[in-house]
């Protein structure tokens, strides 16, 4: 991220909801994985 990036409020947004999807998905995946986890268990 360069200084021109924090002129350009659009760009942040764009960065900050890329970071904001990728987020969920690792969220997304974990729970998946603990569920799959849980159901070998029982």
């Amino acid at each position: 991220m360069s200084l021109q990036d924090f002129n350009n409020p659009i760009e942040i947004v764009k960065r900050l909801s890329l970071c904001i999807d990728s987020e969920k998905d690792v969220f997304h995946k974990s729970t998946v994985l603990t569920n799959t986890i849980i159901k070998e268990i029982l």
